[in-house]
């Protein structure tokens, strides 16, 4: 897809493996991965694209992981660093840990990139160019720390910031920052469809079209996500409704200092954000 894709097409730009395998269930997205030049070999079984590898991304929607975990780990050549990009990691990551053997080095992995196209068309280079890249071991053995100091140094060569979390605050900053910025946009959408119809969608200006671009991502993907951060993203959106209710209720009192206040004082917040 758009993130394992990209991370293959970087990888290779800049060498930095001897040899880029993949796997993907479509006979298409493999067939693009070799065109498109991401991949060496592509494979239609994971075990035969994973067997010898030093590395392995796991980079399909986060509920689908474990599954193909599960098929891949007796393939798994001791000494393997295994990382995934899925968007949420407690519960994945505690599933993961009871698959792979312990000769198995596996370490939970989340770029903060991409966009709301996906599949191996929208891979691009420079996509993880100054963003975070969120790990979160579980382990603090010396082969575990080892996998980190590698990871970190893949990471960075593909221009990312690596930061190290726990897999419970990792799920709980992305309810925040990412999961509910996406449904408040998908709500937006559908609010406007149940207006007339959605006729005013036709004249949408840059605002909207900006506000609401990821609206447009996998539903399969977000599916995903809200089941399996259900706990955290439900706490985000309780803080959310508060918040829009204080705003409703200023705009229903027609006090235009209180609104002026309100709306100055998070645009203060949001300019500092780089």
């Amino acid at each position: 897809g758009l993130i394992g894709g990209s991370i293959a097409l970087e990888i290779k730009k800049q060498k930095l493996a001897h040899q880029v395998v993949g796997y993907n269930r479509s006979k298409k997205g493999r067939e693009i991965a070799l065109r498109r030049g991401g991949c060496d070999q592509v494979y239609s079984d994971p075990r035969e694209a994973v067997r010898g590898a030093d590395l392995v991304v796991l980079a399909i929607p986060v509920l689908k992981i474990p599954a193909l975990a599960q098929q891949i780990g007796k393939a798994l050549q001791p000494g393997t660093i295994v990382t995934d990009v899925g968007s949420t990691k407690e519960n994945l990551v505690r599933k993961i840990h009871k698959i792979f053997p312990s000769e198995v080095i596996y370490i939970g992995g989340h770029p903060i990139a991409g966009t709301e196209q996906s599949g191996m068309e929208a891979a691009q280079l420079e996509l993880f160019e100054d963003r975070w890249w969120i790990f979160t071991p579980i382990r603090s053995d010396a082969k575990t720390k080892n996998g980190i100091r590698k990871l970190k140094i893949l990471v960075e060569n593909l221009g990312a910031k690596f930061v190290q979390m726990s897999p419970q605050e990792h799920d709980h900053a992305l309810a925040a920052i990412s999961h509910l910025p996406h449904m408040i946009a998908f709500s937006l959408v559908d609010a406007v469809l149940k207006e007339k119809g959605g006729k005013f969608l036709k004249v949408s200006g840059r605002s909207f079209k900006d506000f609401t671009r990821v609206a447009s991502s996998s539903g399969e993907m977000w599916g995903d996500i809200c089941l399996d951060n259900r706990s955290a993203l439900l706490k985000m959106m309780d803080h959310f409704e508060v918040s829009f209710q204080t705003l409703k209720k200023l705009v229903s009192q027609g006090d235009h200092r209180k609104l002026e206040n309100f709306f100055y004082n998070i645009s203060s917040v949001r300019k500092k954000l780089s």
